[in-house]
């Protein structure tokens, strides 16, 4: 008797699961991220920088409102005084779809984020912490297997990284991107 709620959960999951429709897709984009660096032998700056990001994902769109992608990005910034940094994003994301047009192709979309942050400095090493986010946009679906996006996404990471060299502190990036997904 105490299996019949996970039998009727696993059902019901997994006839979500039948009834998604599977997507992969790319991303490219560019990224806000307010930092502040600290070098023993030049003081401190803080600093917004702004650099390209690229990255892929995906994941499941289930009757037609509800999306979860699973998705990675990459960045690489370089500062004059800090060689180059790099930044790696692994998110779990849920978005609800809200169609703006009678046939559906214009979505309206805003979500949650939630993951993992890697920053890697060649002077202070590697870095890791957790992520959270919230993000928005606007889907076009050219037919039933493509569409394209156009999206903002605000994380809130706090990274911090110190080395003997100095520290580097990162509290928060802002990207605006567009995506291309292949429905399936």
């Amino acid at each position: 008797m105490k299996k019949l709620p996970l039998v009727l959960a696993v059902s019901l999951c997994s006839q979500s699961v039948l009834a998604a429709d599977l997507f992969i897709g790319a991303t490219l984009g560019n990224q806000w991220s307010n930092t502040e660096i600290s070098l023993t032998e030049m003081g401190s700056n803080s600093e917004s920088s702004s650099n390209m990001n690229a990255g892929i994902r995906a994941g499941a769109i289930v009757n037609d409102t509800h999306r979860f992608t699973g998705s990675y990005t990459r960045s690489e910034a370089v500062d004059k005084d800090f060689a180059d940094i790099r930044s790696h994003l692994i998110l779990a994301s849920y978005d609800y779809l809200v169609p703006l047009t009678d046939d559906g192709k214009v979505k309206w979309f805003a979500g949650v984020s939630a993951g993992a942050a890697a920053a890697k400095s060649d002077l202070l090493g590697n870095e890791m912490t957790a992520v959270l986010g919230a993000q928005t946009g606007v889907q076009y679906n050219f037919d039933n297997n493509i569409s394209v996006e156009l999206g903002y996404r605000y994380l809130n990471q706090d990274i911090e990284a110190k080395s003997a060299e100095g520290s580097y502190k990162l509290d928060h990036t802002q990207q605006l991107y567009v995506g291309a997904d292949y429905r399936f």
